[in-house]
């Protein structure tokens, strides 16, 4: 917006601060943190526009004022020259005192997206006196000593990484990877975006984004959930098969096959062994079939088909998962078919396939170790997306689906009450029920993680996250409300 529009950065700064004092305009007293850099001027631009809201604040640098960006040294003079409470701090006893007089609000306006380094010195002194401070937190655009790319808490190996945990992060312009990914969930408290230069219109064609990012939002999957119309029967909603279990697996089988149900696939047929077949007595809807009479030649009779929940390994999973993925038809692959594809078949993967690993089983199909994917995720989904041609979500607290083409979409729906065991096979079990209703692949992969991590958000309003199972899960998967 600076180079390719022309607004001043001065002018955004001020837009910045505005936008965050109306944030804390509930709050009577606050004490500002800032840097020497232009997050640390938002702060110090932050101090007056409070002053003007009649807001009792202080503003603390913690650094010289040499070291002030050009910015940053202009809101600071004009602090200086208005009388407002505002100083610099580069002594550590200095700095214990500043805490102990009591604010209702503490801002961190020390670093934002900029940082590249671990958190050190007077600034990681005062991150740590801020955490154990008692008063609500609010971050300038990223809480200090998260990377804004992968949301990671930056560290060294050898110090304890230190962050800033923030109640509310106030961001700039768009949300930044680094409030969703890894960490950054934990450490940003509620993100609230603040407009301050140029409206959405105009500033998708001032950037040059590779990745075609987007996050998931309710409207999205409104507009792609497929409508019940009341001229219509079975088959109008697919015909989906769902090739799952074993012997000491077949919870996983039953829990994607009853998701599969209760997300609107017209017929579900399941392939299983015959010996846990007595397993889905609480799913008369679903048709059942012995794995060793079935007929993988006719995979064509269906319109879409799920593969992997809890089948165990072993050379006739490697030949199913293959079949599957060389009839052409959209298909979800999770847990043990990702497993079988791990010792090879890339080669048989096209657009038609969803793969949904999480970062172990992505450790697994890639042979990158787990820190290296977490810590590049992003990059990790879109290379063997356009890699393999196929869609993959990297599951996470954030999700990451990828397409072949390089389209990114971030899905943060859901909570922790997902951490336990079933949640996998509940969001395959969506999945193939969207693809038997013809929602195109990619679509269907980012739909079904929104409509997991909704269910589970509309569980949570009923039942600790603590006692939630994934059937409770299922039992909310509404699509009325689209």
């Amino acid at each position: 917006m600076i180079e390719n529009v022309g607004i001043p950065s001065i002018v955004l700064m001020e837009n910045a601060a505005r936008g965050i004092a109306d944030e804390l305009s509930e709050f009577s007293s606050v004490l500002i943190l800032c840097g020497s850099g232009n997050n640390g001027g938002d702060g110090i631009a932050l101090l007056r526009q409070l002053a003007m809201r009649n807001i009792k604040a202080k503003c603390v640098i913690l650094s010289n004022e040499e070291r002030l960006s050009r910015d940053s040294l202009i809101n600071y003079k004009i602090c200086v020259n208005t009388g407002l409470d505002i100083s610099f701090v580069c002594d550590l006893k200095e700095l214990e005192n500043v805490f102990e007089e009591k604010y209702d609000a503490l801002v961190d306006a020390m670093f934002g997206i900029g940082l590249s380094r671990p958190v050190d010195g007077i600034y990681k002194t005062a991150i740590e006196l801020s955490n154990a401070y008692n008063s609500y937190k609010v971050a300038v655009d990223i809480a200090s000593g998260i990377n804004s790319n992968n949301g990671i808490v930056m560290s060294n190996g050898e110090d304890v990484p230190c962050a800033f945990k923030a109640d509310k992060t106030v961001t700039m312009q768009h949300l930044k990877r680094g409030h969703i990914l890894n960490d950054g969930r934990d450490y940003s408290g509620k993100v609230v975006i603040n407009k301050i230069g140029v409206c959405d219109k105009y500033f998708e064609n001032i950037i040059d984004n590779d990745y075609n990012e987007k996050l998931v939002e309710y409207a999205d999957v409104k507009k792609l959930l497929p409508e019940r119309k009341i001229n219509s029967h079975k088959g109008t909603y697919g015909r989906a098969l769902l090739i799952a279990g074993s012997e000491n697996l077949y919870g996983a089988a039953v829990m994607a096959a009853r998701s599969a149900l209760k997300s609107g696939a017209g017929l579900l047929s399941v392939v299983c062994p015959q010996s846990i077949k007595s397993a889905f007595y609480s799913l008369p809807e679903a048709m059942i079939y012995d794995v060793d009479r079935f007929d993988f030649d006719k995979l064509d009779r269906f319109d879409a088909i799920g593969c992997g929940c809890g089948m165990g390994r072993g050379d006739s999973v490697r030949d199913i998962v293959n079949k599957v993925i060389e009839s052409g038809k959209p298909c979800v692959i999770d847990a043990d078919g990702i497993n079988a594809l791990a010792v090879g078949g890339f080669e048989r993967l096209n657009e038609n396939v969803i793969l949904t690993p999480h970062p172990m089983e992505m450790s697994r199909l890639c042979g990158e170790a787990v820190g290296d994917i977490l810590s590049s995720p992003v990059e990790c989904a879109v290379k063997y997306a356009k890699m393999w041609e196929c869609n993959i979500i990297l599951k996470g607290a954030t999700s990451i689906i990828a397409d072949k083409n390089g389209a990114v979409r971030y899905n943060t729906s859901g909570n922790p009450a997902l951490a336990k065991g079933g949640s996998g096979d509940t969001l395959t079990g969506i999945i193939l029920a969207l693809l038997a209703q013809k929602i195109k692949p990619f679509e269907a992969a980012y739909v079904g993680a929104y409509l997991l991590g909704s269910s589970a958000d509309e569980t949570v309003r009923l039942l600790s996250n603590r006692m939630i199972n994934a059937s409770d899960v299922q039992d909310n998967i509404d699509f009325m409300k689209f």
